[in-house]
């Protein structure tokens, strides 16, 4: 054949040439991307949209930090106390009102009991402490100078004066720094006392009209919307509930099994150290290093090195189980969450936010998981919270009159045929 084409090219004459045709895809663009890719880019942009309206409202949070945080505060106080609440108003038959303030009332008591005990044991023991320290502290120079080191006293003794002098010295180049730091210090501390007012107020009304906020809330709301958000946050509101008792509960088992260790040991304070313990289990992080610093120092000055050794292992073994056993078992059994989910979100709230952020985290996570889990199911419109639809807004009054009023003449009609 190749032959024939040269035979033809030299003859002049005229060769058709065959040009290769090529199948051109001309499908619309969005029916060219595979599908796997289509779901991938479709989870992409809504997960980026996700994380970036979670950063807005967090940093709208900070921005308002000063309202925000009091509020969340006393929504937790109010789950601790809405059972007792519960109990006065249905079983003792007390007001509304008053079972609030009697509850707000023995809560703020045993908070208060705590501190005053712990305090003024604390009290009592700081001059036993005092003279401890002050002869371990003379030991310790002893065994400098007597000791193997072969320091001498006058050696040691200009060392402390050099000490001395140096924090002098820093003091007076410190003055106007140190003054701003009291003056912050004092501002802070009108600032605690009047969020402590603030969260006291807010419990109060939420354990006397926390319903009645909540449904005029949910009116806002679209109406055939209501039941299904109303029954959402119920379920969410009661996991809030189980997660603040259970939170208790692992700063008890924290206090008794720190307190219980340093009363063996010999400690003399081992009810303030136990106190403090129960109360710093409350916060994350910070609160369980104070308090295991706290019992491990006292048992250094009260009975020796080889107490707080021990006293050292085991405020480490009491933390490690309650962090890494009893927490995320009781928490996940409580909130309905994976261990693994409470411990991430409570080092990703730490990171983000910082002692707050750790301590909201886990009661968030539980009430949006709980709520969003009831509202995506088959029974999310189902009535478990025992409130009427009266009550959501559901029905008008005018309505309900008159379906009273039909139901009244139905049972008139029926009575005069049975006559």
């Amino acid at each position: 054949m190749f032959g024939k084409l040269l035979s033809d090219t030299k003859s002049n004459k005229s060769v058709k040439v065959r040009k290769p045709i090529y199948k051109v895809d001309r499908r619309d663009a969005k029916d060219a991307v595979s599908y796997g890719v289509r779901v991938a880019a479709a989870w992409s942009w809504r997960i980026l949209v996700i994380a970036g309206v979670s950063y807005l409202l967090i940093q709208l949070g900070a921005q308002l930090s000063m309202v925000l945080v009091p509020v969340m505060i006393s929504l937790l106080f109010t789950a601790m106390l809405a059972p007792m609440v519960r109990f006065l108003t249905i079983k003792l038959h007390f007001p509304r009102a008053l079972s609030a303030l009697t509850a707000l009332i023995i809560g703020t008591g045993v908070v208060a009991t705590l501190l005053s005990v712990a305090i003024g044991q604390m009290i009592n023991g700081a001059p036993s402490l005092a003279y401890k320290a002050s002869a371990g502290f003379n030991t310790l120079m002893d065994w400098i100078s007597d000791g193997p080191l072969g320091v001498k006293e006058a050696q040691v003794t200009q060392w402390i004066q050099q000490a001395g002098n140096q924090l002098t010295a820093a003091v007076k180049a410190n003055v106007s720094s140190i003054a701003s730091g009291a003056f912050f210090a004092a501002s802070t501390a009108a600032s605690s006392l009047a969020t402590i007012i603030t969260i006291l107020f807010c419990v109060f009304f939420f354990l006397k009209d926390g319903r009645e906020i909540w449904l005029w809330l949910v009116h806002l709301t679209p109406r055939n919307a209501r039941r299904a958000i109303h029954e959402s946050a119920y379920t969410g509101w009661q996991t809030v509930g189980a997660w603040a008792r259970v939170q208790v509960l692992v700063a008890a088992i924290d206090a008794v099994g720190i307190g219980t260790g340093a009363y063996f040991l010999g400690v003399s304070l081992w009810g303030p150290i136990a106190l403090t313990t129960f109360l710093a289990g409350f916060i994350p992080m910070v609160g369980a290093i104070v308090a295991g610093a706290l019992a491990v120092l006292v048992a250094l000055v009260d009975v020796g090195p080889t107490a707080a050794l021990i006293m050292l292992i085991i405020v480490l073994v009491v933390q490690q189980l309650e962090g890494n056993v009893l927490q995320p078992f009781l928490m996940a059994s409580a909130v309905a969450l994976h261990p693994v989910a409470v411990l991430l979100g409570v080092t990703a709230g730490g990171y983000l936010v910082g002692i707050l952020g750790a301590l909201f985290t886990v009661p968030v996570m539980a009430f949006f998981n709980a709520a969003i889990s009831r509202a995506a199911s088959a029974d999310a419109y189902e009535n478990k919270s025992g409130d009427s639809d009266e009550d959501l807004y559901l029905v008008d009054s005018d309505d309900s009159d008159e379906e009273e009023d039909e139901a009244e003449e139905k049972s008139d009609q029926e009575e005069k045929a049975d006559a």
